[in-house]
């Protein structure tokens, strides 16, 4: 929506239409071009949001290739919603550096880097860097809420495995070779239990 800002205006319109609701939006600086964002901003700021989330990257990225932090910068100028910082965090350091860089950011938000350590946002609080252990500790316990959701949602072995076992994919570096491999491997929920198991810590 970000090249038809007109579309960005009926949803604002559509918002205003429920004030007891609090909204907020997350986008990347355009689809190809990182500059496309200056088209829209005079819609999104016309947008009644709570805050707005900003991965600095272009659609066509994905998640890799450099990020604009001046065409970020210059979109934190301008907006008149508080903006949060999304991309490449996965360290207490990286998000040291960006609230250093960018001091008018609401807040940082950390995806994949906080399900490769569960710990991080501790990590950063407390300038303390937890273990390999203690951030499996941490996984684990994530880990056993969302395979009870999977269990008591999905039907059968093939189902929750197909679910369950990218999530491990994050935390590769600090599984064991043989256990990271044998949880891929897993064909019954059993199997996967085992390995799991295996761990120590479930």
């Amino acid at each position: 929506m970000i090249e038809r800002p007109d579309e960005l205006l009926q949803a604002s319109a559509v918002m205003a239409e429920f004030p007891e609701v609090k909204f907020s939006a997350k986008m990347r600086l355009g689809v190809s071009d990182c500059v496309a964002w200056r088209g829209a901003i005079d819609a999104i700021n016309a947008m009644p949001l709570r805050m707005l989330t900003v991965h600095p990257r272009v659609a066509v990225q994905q998640y890799s290739g450099d990020l604009h932090f001046d065409e970020f910068a210059a979109l934190l100028e301008e907006s008149r919603h508080p903006v949060v910082f999304n991309g490449d965090i996965v360290s207490a350091e990286d998000i040291s550096r960006v609230a250093d860089r960018f001091p008018a950011i609401e807040g940082v938000m950390v995806g994949r880097g906080l399900l490769a350590r569960p710990l991080l946002a501790r990590e950063w609080r407390s300038g303390q860097i937890a273990s390999d252990a203690e951030q499996l500790t941490a996984a684990l316990a994530i880990h056993d809420l969302i395979l009870a959701h999977y269990r008591a949602t999905l039907c059968g072995d093939s189902q929750i495995l197909q679910k369950i076992k990218p999530y491990w994919t994050y935390l590769a570096p600090i599984l064991p070779h043989r256990t990271a491999k044998a949880l891929h491997k897993s064909r019954t929920l059993d199997a996967y239990l085992a390995e799991v198991k295996s761990l120590g810590f479930s």
